[in-house]
C-alpha cells in the first residue's frame, strides 16, 4: 500500500476509533512499530487532534468532535 494511500485510511481510522493503541495500528496497517510511529507524526502534522497517553494502558485519543 502507497505511503499516501496508508496515511488517509489511518486518519479515517482514528475518526472511527477515538481511541486506539500503537498495537492497534501496526495490526491493522500491517506494519512496524517505528513505522507507524512515523505515520502518527505525519497525520498529526496533517491536522489530526491527537493526545497521547503514556504508561501500561496508555495509547492515543482522537481530540475533539469530527464529522
Amino acid at each position: 500500500m502507497k505511503k499516501s494511500v496508508r496515511l488517509y485510511h489511518m486518519i479515517e481510522y482514528c475518526n472511527e476509533n477515538r481511541t486506539f493503541k500503537l498495537n492497534d495500528l501496526m495490526s491493522e496497517f500491517n506494519i512496524s512499530r517505528s513505522t507507524a510511529l512515523r505515520d502518527i507524526k505525519e497525520i498529526e502534522a496533517l491536522g489530526v487532534p491527537l493526545y497521547s497517553n503514556t504508561g501500561k494502558n496508555g495509547g492515543y485519543t482522537t481530540i475533539g468532535k469530527r464529522n
